[in-house]
């Protein structure tokens, strides 16, 4: 490692290159852990280290290592087909986030019997492999997040022990499995992959122990699953920016530990559930974008505590007093994600009436909205 990586421009190398036994004990190596017999190494941390350079095959040389982290350097290139469940057979932890790998995932390294494999932020791609009979019952996180995979993601299908998914930002397509089972996932995100076509499985019914959702930016479409009633753990609901339509089912508003809704930026009607104030947690709640009617919901007046984006929908009149008093604009205090419009409200004839001015492009003479962008690109939906 020291010769491949660049040892002499290491942050901390401590007895790197100076003794030859890296279980010493008066002189031990800097990120280096050992068993307790003092022969063998365990631990391989150097995180943020100023490693630079390829990873060399040598890592096969370490049969009892079971933690590996070299996250956050300049290592380059691919990861060594070498690391394997002959080779390193104790290997637990494999952490090699926030370098400039490229290149797929070696099937030799999902021989091992992996509990957490984290490769976010780099360069890899291609496909991912499918995961052997070992690691499926092993792997509690998988972090893949920040590259450029491609392919589906039916390689999710076999992970029985799954916690912890993070597959977002890159290129995956395809969709998702209708028979996905995710029973022990408590966070889900599979955000912004942009043409991975989603709709919700058959199986999400079941994915009970949630606490995270984030399927924003996939090309959903479809409803708001009533199903998700049964959510009870979960605290954030992130479906924003795709095609959902139809109402948000109020169920929603039985769970207890939701604190966070991000439902902007879909194609979602029918009114606001009041009962969303129900909600003895809610943070957030961003429903812009969308083409909701009706009137606003008391809730909204009295949520001081709460970040509310109600902006670019098609709600009745009159507005509330509370509204028309720029209490839409702005949200009780918080201001609005998006800047479309603003609310006036003027009387003739006896019959008050409200009327939307665009604050850019072209005022309609029907007082209707501007097209709705879309708030994380700026593009028309």
């Amino acid at each position: 490692l020291y010769n491949n990586l660049n040892g002499n421009n290491w942050s901390f190398k401590t007895n790197w290159n100076f003794t030859t036994d890296p279980c010493s004990i008066s002189a031990p190596w800097y990120g280096i852990t050992c068993n307790h017999a003092g022969n063998s190494v365990t631990t391989i941390a150097l995180h943020a280290n100023n490693l630079q350079g390829q990873l060399p095959d040598s890592l096969n040389a370490f049969p009892d290592l079971s933690f590996l982290d070299l996250s956050n350097n300049l290592i380059t290139g691919s990861i060594p087909t070498s690391i394997s469940v002959d080779t390193n057979p104790q290997l637990s932890s494999v952490i090699l986030a926030g370098n400039i790998l490229t290149g797929n995932i070696p099937t030799q390294l999902l021989t091992c019997h992996l509990v957490l494999l984290n490769l976010q932020v780099n360069q890899l791609s291609g496909f991912v492999p499918s995961f052997t009979s070992g690691i499926q019952d092993t792997l509690t996180s998988l972090i893949l997040s920040h590259n450029h995979f491609s392919g589906s993601v039916s390689f999710l299908r076999t992970l029985t022990n799954i916690h912890q998914v993070y597959v977002d930002d890159n290129d995956f397509t395809g969709g998702i499995a209708s028979d996905l089972t995710l029973l022990k996932c408590i966070n889900f995100n599979i955000a912004n992959n942009p043409n991975l076509g989603a709709s919700f499985p058959a199986s999400f019914s079941g994915w009970t122990h949630l606490q995270t959702i984030d399927f924003s930016n996939t090309g959903l479409s479809g409803t708001i699953p009533t199903s998700m009633a049964a959510f009870r753990e979960l605290q954030v609901l992130d479906l924003s920016d795709n095609f959902l339509t139809g109402t948000i089912p109020p169920a929603i508003a039985s769970l207890p530990n939701l604190n966070s809704i991000y439902l902007q930026d879909n194609q979602l009607n029918g009114t606001i559930p009041a009962n969303l104030g129900n909600l003895a947690v809610l943070q957030t709640l961003d429903l812009s974008n969308n083409t909701f009617t009706g009137q606003l919901p008391p809730f909204l007046q009295s949520s001081s505590n709460i970040n509310v984006t109600v902006s670019c929908n098609e709600f009745c009149t009159p507005l509330p007093a509370w509204c028309a008093n720029d209490r839409c604009k702005t949200c009780n205090g918080f201001v609005s994600s998006v800047s479309c419009a603003s609310l006036t409200t003027s009387t003739s004839t006896g019959t008050t009436t409200s009327t939307i001015t665009p604050t850019s492009g072209t005022t309609s003479e029907t007082g209707s909205q501007p097209t709705p962008t879309n708030t994380k690109t700026g593009l028309p939906k």
